[in-house]
């Protein structure tokens, strides 16, 4: 018995096997026990002390979930999230990774079934250009090879290696739902698009009247629509803000492939136009309003060890793309963090330089395409890609400063999923050419040479598929906890100063070394030598690292100059109270916590200096009362903390 398989079962078969090899990390690896959070990255904030997703739903929870603003980002249906998950599973993040998989999953089966529809949308535009007119059979079986191909692109996308640590990170799990608003609102967008232009095809109206009805229709359900899944998607992540944009190259694909038969608009139907994109308009100037105070922190002047120029940011702004393309392209060296030397952001840097040159010869090959040879959807698709990078490209500084995250890559590269789906289309589900005039041995002839030609392209496509799968496994397993993740990043960068301080720092906090033990002393030797200079930042940072090497002096001594070059800055009151006890001047080290407390700008680190203050009051109470019984001497030293 012979079985036969459709090209849908096999599609279907193929992109599960693949799913299935793509999580099997989660369920092999001794099960949940050994997924941790991750609590250096974040997870320590966002999850065991978040005590709004820890307290249940409730009106209460609610109202501060929609109201509050947690390491600089907005996203309360993230902490939405988090909360029935919390409340279901409890804190297990092995639990909170399955939904994030499954979170991403259905944002990639969403994005197949939007590429496949812009497909259709394109060979319907064609048509209309060249005043073809296909049956539905024809139809029908063009539209279920762009699906076909679609699904396999988008599982492509599903497992390729960039997004692993979407997957693997807890915290980045917002990513995931925020992608699945964010193609639901492109899918009804596109559906909507591909229904009016179905319909104008029927009735075999003229272009401008397909025109009128596809764009210039104003405001309607499809829209309202779109415009909540957006809302949600923002609700979610903010990462999203600029998808509207997608929105509007829609409707300029469509204009620019029926814009030489047409008019210039008229007044009414550029108001119709207008109208109906108020909604999604208004919710994208809100939210820009809302992510730039949710960000206040995130902008200080002392809110990472680098701070970068306006023109520092603007060159890594423009060159991001170019750095996304490659992450996407050559997936190798992927880690949590990427690091930036100063005065790396220079045009005098090759690296950057060719990334700028790489960007502008993009898109000067894509214009010509557009220009000469009528393709304009290769031009609007980089600058939809361009765009929805954009936010994350480092242009508005958010907390700390990197090279890039590969998590930067999860809304942009949906951008690829088109041409994969395209590609797959024509080489492994197209019927190929067909030739009327040819005699039957040549006919069986091309058809052996098609088959041939579809079977190497399969082959390769298994191949690439294969060493995606064994790639983004071997990478998942790095971020089962942070011992993999930590000697993991360092593997891959030595150098690393903000790895190497957090290898110690995870060391230390877990008794698995003290600061007489060599392997922590080289590490934060290591930490002090890459760690940057040139901002009160990384002074700060430098100098905790010589208190966990002992070095109590070299530093206090360097906090007493710090607090002359720096009276405005709250870290440098604190630490020079720590250093004046120390020394025993409590009386100053009292006043220096007192005028820690009250230098603006710091209230959202007050927690410090006002427990050095309320301990060293305490002491001051437990040394007078041994005083009293003649035990002076059994009085523990003061405990202190410094800040950095």
């Amino acid at each position: 018995m012979r079985l036969v398989l459709s090209s849908g079962e096999v599609v279907f078969c193929l992109c599960a096997a693949a799913l299935v090899l793509y999580v099997s990390p989660l369920f092999l690896d001794n099960g949940s026990g050994a997924w941790e959070f991750l609590l250096i990255w974040d997870d320590q904030e966002n999850f065991l002390d978040n005590a709004v997703i820890q307290s249940g739903l409730s009106p209460e929870t609610l109202y501060t979930m929609f109201t509050m603003t947690r390491i600089n980002v907005y996203e309360p249906f993230g902490w939405l999230l988090k909360t029935v998950e919390v409340q279901t599973v409890g804190l297990d993040s092995w639990c909170i990774r399955i939904v994030t998989v499954a979170l991403h999953f259905g944002a990639a089966a969403v994005l197949a079934r939007v590429s496949a529809t812009l497909l259709d949308v394109l060979a319907l535009l064609s048509d209309t250009k060249s005043g073809a007119k296909w049956g539905d059979v024809t139809r029908g079986q063009s539209e279920r090879r762009h699906w076909f191909g679609c699904c396999i692109s988008a599982m492509v996308f599903a497992i390729h290696p960039v997004h692993v640590e979407v997957v693997g990170w807890p915290s980045a799990q917002p990513y995931t739902l925020c992608a699945l608003f964010s193609n639901l609102a492109l899918y009804i967008y596109v559906r909507a698009m591909h229904r009016k232009l179905c319909e104008a095809s029927t009735v075999r109206r003229s272009v401008e009247e397909v025109l009128r009805v596809s764009i210039f229709g104003g405001c309607g359900h499809s829209d309202l629509l779109c415009c909540a899944f957006y809302l949600s998607a923002l609700l979610s992540k903010s990462a999203c803000i600029l998808l509207p944009v997608g929105f509007f190259l829609v409707d300029v694909l469509v204009y620019v492939n029926l814009q030489p038969h047409l008019p210039i608009p008229s007044a009414r139907q550029c108001w119709l136009y207008i109208a109906g994109k108020l909604p999604v308009v208004a919710t994208l100037l809100t939210f820009l309003s809302v992510m730039l105070m949710s960000n206040y922190q995130g902008m200080h002047r002392d809110a990472d060890v680098l701070s970068l120029a306006l023109y520092e940011r603007v060159i890594k702004s423009l060159s991001t793309p170019i750095w996304v393309l490659r992450q996407i392209l050559w997936p190798t060296k992927l880690r949590p963090h990427y690091q930036l030397r100063p005065g790396e952001l220079s045009v005098a840097n090759p690296e950057y330089l060719l990334s700028l040159v790489s960007l502008v010869s993009l898109m000067l090959f894509t214009l010509w395409l557009f220009q000469h040879r009528q393709a304009p959807q290769h031009f609007l698709a980089l600058i939809y890609f361009a765009v929805i990078v954009l936010p994350v490209s480092g242009l508005i500084q958010h907390g700390m400063v990197s090279a890039g995250c590969d998590r930067y890559a999860y809304l942009c590269s949906t951008v690829a999923v088109p041409y994969g789906g395209v590609a797959l289309a024509r080489w492994i589900f197209g019927n190929g050419a067909k030739v009327v005039d040819e005699k039957g041995s040549e006919r069986v002839k091309r058809r052996r040479q098609t088959q041939r030609q579809k079977s190497a392209f399969m082959g390769v496509g298994l191949v690439l598929v294969g060493t995606l799968l064994s790639i983004s496994t071997n990478m998942m397993g790095n971020w089962k906890n942070e011992d993999n993740l930590l000697q993991y990043s360092l593997r891959m960068d030595p150098t690393d100063w903000r790895v190497l301080d957090q290898r110690a720092t995870y060391l230390l906090t877990t008794g698995q070394c003290s600061r007489k033990n060599d392997e922590c002393r080289q590490i934060w030797e290591l930490a002090y030598y890459f760690t940057p200079m040139g901002t009160l930042k990384s002074t700060l940072q430098r100098l905790k690292l010589l208190v966990w090497l002992d070095e109590m002096d070299r530093a206090c001594d360097d906090y007493m100059k710090l607090l002359k070059l720096h009276p405005d800055s709250c870290h440098v009151h604190n630490n020079a109270g720590v250093c004046l006890i120390r020394s025993g001047d409590l009386d100053e080290a009292r006043r220096e916590f007192e005028r820690a407390l009250q230098t603006p700008g710091y209230e959202y680190v007050y927690d410090t200096p006002m427990q050095n203050l309320n301990r060293l009051d305490e002491w001051l109470i437990l040394r007078e009362d041994a005083r009293a019984r003649g035990q002076e001497d059994t009085v523990p030293q003061v405990l202190s903390k410094i800040m950095f």
